[in-house]
């Protein structure tokens, strides 16, 4: 059954159950990763035996190895084996969300989808510092091999299940078709307009966004139709749903710099002319290496430049802004996190009409999700507009390093008492707004 939302019962339309969506996650192994920047990525947590912490590093050290090693077992695998195995356990295993016809219920909301958006990364940071090492160039990583790795997976995973063998108990692949598929899977193009020039640019949004329609049916039908070949004919527009840029890894939104700044007004006249969705990663964590990742991050700085120039760019700030206890290695005084960011974001949801924002840097316990009922309550009168412009995120399979699995996420976001008449704003409606035109 196709995006359509309905079925035909003789002459008469029945309504089918609605798609749940997850607007912020990724697909990726080791291959993709630039590994150098992953070590940077953690290397507080790498510091951490040092001094007076190592009582506290000894204590959470065996959950934190499982953890990684968690997800480590997942990156392992193609990334056909990552989307079957994700949907295997949402069925399978504990706490099993998803029945096996693929529905589930939300606060009485019947869903038979989930809609991902994996975020490809573009990797290839040309400007990775290592004055210490021998062979001292950033590796390649360009961004067509991680785009064909990621719609072979999809292929893959269209094509086939996962079924227990019932001699060995063995996981082994079994024919499918599409339709019967719990998840649709409409990737974002990762892009750092600093690595290319003007020309190749353009010519990338031409060739992957030319003909984009920004509707949910030609991406659907396009949904497992690679045939291996990325300058063929037949792998166009309607492949990617939207645009990931990472100001941490040198994505600069605004820059000084005018042929810098012609590139991205190249990208966001595109999207404007388009109405294609730009998510962008906005939170003090993740992958940073360069040294003006705030000043890039910040929503209030660089990003409300682009707005003010381009107030109907269609944008989410991923992980809400979200800005962490600390201040380098120093903890505040106070136990609460910093929320200039947040704000900022929706001050321009006030503002502009195309900006959203996702929570995917939480792990949706019942404490997480209290806390942003009464956010929204507290900002509601001042921004009536703000519950149409929250979004679900997962950030799995990041998301492993806090929680246990991506049935755990979910069931969280299923269980939990509070934002109860908010859940289907959240995981289906505002997406579609943000999603589609």
């Amino acid at each position: 059954m196709g995006p359509d939302n309905e079925k035909s019962s003789g002459n008469v339309k029945e309504a089918e159950t609605k798609k749940f969506y997850d607007i912020h996650c990724h697909a990726f192994n080791w291959s993709h990763l630039n590994v150098i920047v992953f070590l940077k990525r953690f290397k507080i947590k790498l510091l951490l035996p040092a001094g007076p912490l190592v009582w506290l590093y000894n204590k959470i050290k065996p959950d934190t190895k499982r953890r990684f090693q968690n997800l480590l077992s997942l990156m392992e695998n193609d990334i056909g084996s990552y989307f079957l195995l994700t949907e295997y356990f949402l069925k399978n295993g504990e706490p099993k969300v998803v029945s096996s016809n693929n529905t589930f219920t939300i606060d009485n909301v019947t869903f038979n989808k989930i809609v991902l958006t994996p975020l490809i990364m573009d990797y290839g940071y040309k400007n990775i510092e290592q004055p210490d090492i021998f062979y001292n160039r950033p590796p390649r990583k360009p961004i067509r091999e991680q785009v064909i790795d990621v719609f072979n997976g999809i292929k893959t995973y269209c094509e086939n299940q996962l079924t227990e063998d019932k001699w060995d108990g063995r996981l082994k692949y079994k024919d499918d078709v599409k339709d019967n598929k719990l998840f649709e899977i409409y990737p974002f193009l990762g892009l750092n307009t600093r690595h290319y020039d003007c020309k190749k640019l353009t010519e990338m949004l031409e060739k992957y966004f030319k003909n984009y329609e920004g509707k949910q049916q030609p991406l659907y039908e396009n949904m497992g139709k690679f045939n291996g070949d990325i300058d063929g004919a037949g792998f166009r527009s309607n492949f990617f749903a939207g645009i990931k840029v990472y100001p941490p890894l040198g994505f600069d939104p605004w820059p000084d710099d005018s042929y810098e700044r012609k590139k991205v007004e190249i990208l966001y006249d595109c999207c404007i002319g388009k109405g294609i969705p730009i998510t962008t990663h906005c939170s003090d964590g993740g992958f940073r290496v360069d040294e003006n990742a705030d000043n890039y991050t910040a929503p209030g700085m660089k990003w409300k430049k682009v707005l003010e120039k381009y107030p109907e760019l269609k944008i989410n700030f991923g992980h809400f802004g979200y800005q962490s206890k600390f201040l380098g290695f120093f903890p505040r005084i106070w136990p609460f996190s910093r929320t200039q960011w947040r704000d900022s974001i929706i001050e321009l949801m006030s503002k502009y009409p195309n900006v959203y924002a996702d929570f995917s840097c939480i792990s949706l316990s019942d404490e997480e999700c209290k806390h942003l009922e009464d956010l929204i309550k507290e900002k509601k009168s001042a921004n009536p507009e703000l519950e149409s412009r929250i979004l679900f995120g997962s950030d799995f399979l990041i998301s492993l390093i806090w929680t246990n699995s991506y049935n755990e996420y979910l069931n969280n976001f299923i269980t939990t008492k509070s934002l109860q008449s908010l859940k289907e704003n959240f995981c289906s409606k505002n997406p579609e707004k943000f999603l589609f035109n």
